[in-house]
């Protein structure tokens, strides 16, 4: 079957808002994933995963962050604070999903590469509601976004990290 996306746009607790592209499986309600991408990159990453899922009845939401994943201007890259708003635009893309009448607001998950990984755990850890994380190339602190004690308040949740002997940063 063909699954085309649907461009979807939802506000942050900030007031920034964000857009996504969103992929719904024929059968519905779903559960569903939001998908959280690289720093410089962006949603179009996701899309042959987002189909993928649809296909095998998942939704998924890939979102684009605020910025791209860099951090805002003027601030040092080394202060968590210049990423740590774009936690934010993850809980609210959670929140967003939730809420349509297409997903099953009791079994969604997050996924996300890099900083994305990293973001996924910081929301996660916060919400009881994400059901599951896959985490891909995450680090325990991805300048400044510590995940450790994140992915322990995730408790005993599914809980996928991959990390590549290809990516010493991510596999230490």
């Amino acid at each position: 079957q063909d699954v085309e996306p649907q461009s979807v746009f939802f506000t942050a607790s900030d007031g920034v808002q964000v857009s996504g592209a969103l992929f719904l499986p024929e059968r519905l309600p779903a559960p569903g994933v939001v998908l959280l991408h690289m720093a410089t990159r962006s949603r179009r990453d996701w899309d042959a995963t987002a189909v993928a899922l649809a296909r095998e009845g998942i939704a998924a939401l890939a979102i684009d962050f605020r910025r791209s994943g860099g951090p805002a201007a003027g601030s040092r890259p080394e202060d968590a604070g210049s990423f740590g708003d774009l936690v934010r635009d993850a809980e609210a893309a959670r929140a967003y999903l939730a809420a349509r009448p297409e997903i099953a607001p009791s079994r969604i998950g997050m996924a996300g590469a890099s900083i994305g990984a990293n973001i996924a755990a910081l929301e996660a850890a916060n919400d009881s509601n994400v059901r599951s994380i896959a985490l891909l190339s995450a680090s325990l602190d991805y300048r400044g976004l510590r995940i450790e004690q994140a992915v322990m308040k995730f408790g005993g949740r599914p809980a996928l990290i991959v990390a590549s002997s290809e990516d010493p940063y991510a596999l230490r």
